[in-house]
């Protein structure tokens, strides 16, 4: 079974390296979405993930919502984002994430004439992964989505069945406890892994560095965030056969 975790955004050394950290302790890797106008002082730590073995994605440079982006603005996004870690040696044009999840048909068409493959900004439930949809297409581009989490019954602000897959919703959405959040993150798993179908699920790793500049927001403080997500990965690699890899490298297993 293939996983495929990704963190976006990228401003916090602290954060991404204990990211870093984690995932080379289970001998596993994950795709981190950079916003390039945090590279003058993050260079070394994007470098460093590039050259172990971690996927760079375009998270544009200046992380702004893009629903009303012409071709033209997407194409300065996302193209300064490609500059700027070109000059410290990273290749991030393979697969893109749009900032906020926010697209327009604009996005598509610039990730076309950029000579992008995939894409991670849709957001689907559920997500077949039968024999026919397998890559799946979307506008020229190979879509790799965030998916949609089924609330098992757990308390929520929100009070909806479904919870958009990144931490950010399930912690200042939805207010989850410590608790909450790893059992939405194991149910939502387990049923993939009945299903023996890929799951997707997105983080910001600015949300596990001790310098979080929304910590005052958040339902539980900087330990215990860590301790869901190195709970939650020691929970699925306990399982046989799952691999947490770059999101581009899902179709290899």
């Amino acid at each position: 079974m293939i996983v495929g975790l990704s963190f976006d955004d990228n401003d916090s050394i602290d954060g991404m390296n204990w990211i870093i950290n984690l995932f080379n302790r289970y001998n596993s890797k994950c795709t981190f979405f950079n916003s390039s106008k945090y590279i003058h002082y993050m260079n070394l730590t994007y470098k460093n993930a590039y050259d172990n073995g971690f996927e760079i994605g375009c998270h544009t440079h200046n992380h702004l919502n893009g629903s009303s982006f012409s071709i033209e603005k997407w194409k300065k996004e996302i193209q300064t984002c490609i500059d700027k870690h070109k000059e410290i040696g990273i290749d991030c044009n393979k697969i893109f994430r749009a900032p906020y999840l926010e697209v327009n048909d604009n996005m598509f068409v610039a990730l076309n004439g950029l000579g992008f493959k995939y894409d991670s900004s849709l957001e689907y439930y559920p997500y077949d992964y039968n024999s026919n949809e397998i890559p799946y297409h979307y506008k020229g581009i190979i879509e790799i989505p965030i998916q949609s989490l089924e609330n098992p019954g757990l308390k929520s602000k929100s009070k909806n069945d479904y919870i958009t897959g990144m931490d950010w919703n399930w912690l200042f959405e939805e207010k989850f406890t410590s608790k909450n959040a790893l059992e939405l993150l194991k149910y939502n798993f387990d049923i993939k892994y009945e299903q023996n179908i890929p799951f997707f699920c997105g983080f910001h790793s600015g949300i596990y560095g001790d310098d979080y500049e929304h910590e005052h927001e958040l339902p539980m403080r900087l330990e215990a965030r860590r301790k869901v997500l190195s709970d939650f990965l020691e929970y699925i690699t306990s399982k046989p056969r799952v691999f947490i890899q770059n999101l581009t490298d899902f179709n290899k297993n």
